[in-house]
């Protein structure tokens, strides 16, 4: 029986920061406001990820069969493949919402897979909340992780149904956004662009969107022994 994806995975085990003044690598945005996520030039295969890219999971290690990187020709594929512990794979990066807002990406879900797969990009932000203190006076705790600190995140999915694309749920700690679905368009690939400031204000409509940052861009994968399937390609941000 699948296994649901714990909301408190993200939000307990994950909730993470630095030490005041740590420096940490990130990924930065360019002039023109673009920063390839995950590409050719973004991660290339191999037994280490780069220092701007984090793993987390709820076990030793997420190994080399739930996370693949193939490609050639000047092309690049993610592959995460569900297995026996949650994780998440995340890129930090160093943007403002409002000069990158938009994000693209192509993904290819498994004919079996869909919203209860549990495998989902995921975004975090910080700054944009009027209750968060600013990110350099805050005295962040190290909690063990090291994905930077965020104050809001969300959770951009495949549906069930493909009826569901567009739907925002923001009941949820995390709000769930369903950006395509339905089992007739898995086994395809398909290329997705999202306005990631205007789901922000949606979802957060009383926060201060010119003050949140694009903290880190990743994947997060749930718990599932039935080895689930997603790729992934062309990650970027722009404006």
């Amino acid at each position: 029986m699948m296994r649901r994806f714990g909301r408190g995975f993200v939000l307990a085990g994950l909730l993470c920061v630095h030490l005041g003044g740590c420096v940490v690598p990130q990924a930065e945005v360019g002039p023109e406001g673009t920063l390839e996520v995950f590409g050719p030039m973004a991660l290339a295969p191999g037994p280490t990820l780069p220092d701007d890219w984090v793993l987390e999971s709820d076990a030793a290690r997420a190994t080399g069969r739930n996370i693949a990187v193939s490609g050639g020709d000047g092309s690049a594929t993610l592959t995460l493949t569900t297995g026996a512990s949650r994780f998440v794979l995340a890129r930090r990066v160093k943007a403002t919402l409002l000069a990158s807002p938009y994000i693209g990406w192509s993904w290819q879900m498994t004919p079996a897979s869909g919203r209860e797969a549990d495998i989902r990009l995921l975004i975090g932000f910080h700054g944009g909340n009027p209750e968060s203190r600013s990110w350099g006076s805050e005295p962040f705790a190290h909690l063990g992780t090291n994905l930077p600190p965020f104050d809001r995140a969300i959770a951009i999915m495949w549906g069930s149904s493909a009826l569901e694309r567009g739907s925002l749920s923001t009941g949820a700690s995390i709000p769930e956004y369903i950006a395509r679905g339905g089992p007739e368009h898995a086994g395809q690939w398909w290329s997705d662009n999202l306005d990631l400031a205007a789901l922000y204000r949606k979802a957060w409509p009383n926060d201060r969107i010119e003050r949140a940052r694009i903290m880190f861009v990743g994947f997060a994968v749930g718990e599932n022994t039935a080895a689930v399937q997603a790729n992934f390609g062309d990650i970027v941000l722009y404006r």
